[in-house]
């Protein structure tokens, strides 16, 4: 019987192709566990700030798009990635102050009201988070709003 399981086994090990498969599937599996839990929040985080940065453009922004609307149509393709490119300047330029104030986050003094009317003043800690981690949230958020991640 023992031999008969060592054969099996062997078999089913001979069987490379069986064995590319099942490794084709893990990889598959950890790409798209990976994709689901960091790539699409970094994307999701990138496109937050852009949204962002449109919302509320720079006056630099508003003055081209007031410009553009005079240019001749050969120039509106020049404002046009002007535009882009100060919007996506602004954009990483708000996500390493954002990086910076959670690096450098300090106990905040909240003012609340109880359940009776009373104010009360509580202090919030800073979330537990490294340094290192939030410049590198930093990083890869800067990445995917320039479309290099």
């Amino acid at each position: 019987m023992a031999n008969n399981d060592i054969y099996e086994l062997a078999k089913l090990l001979n069987n490379s192709e069986g064995i590319h498969q099942d490794f084709s599937q893990v990889i598959g599996a950890l790409q798209e566990g990976f994709q689901k839990k960091y790539v699409k929040k970094i994307h999701a985080t990138a496109e937050a700030q852009k949204d962002a940065v449109v919302e509320r453009p720079p006056k630099e922004v508003t003055l081209l798009r007031a410009m553009r609307a005079f240019a001749d149509d050969s120039k509106k393709q020049q404002y046009d990635r002007a535009i882009q490119m100060l919007l996506m300047l602004n954009t990483i330029k708000n996500v390493n102050e954002n990086i910076n104030a959670l690096a450098q986050a300090k106990p905040q003094l909240l003012q609340t009201r109880s359940s009776d009317g009373k104010n009360q003043v509580t202090t919030e800690e800073p979330p537990e988070i490294s340094e290192q981690s939030a410049r590198m949230a930093g990083l890869l958020v800067t990445l995917a709003v320039a479309n290099i991640l």
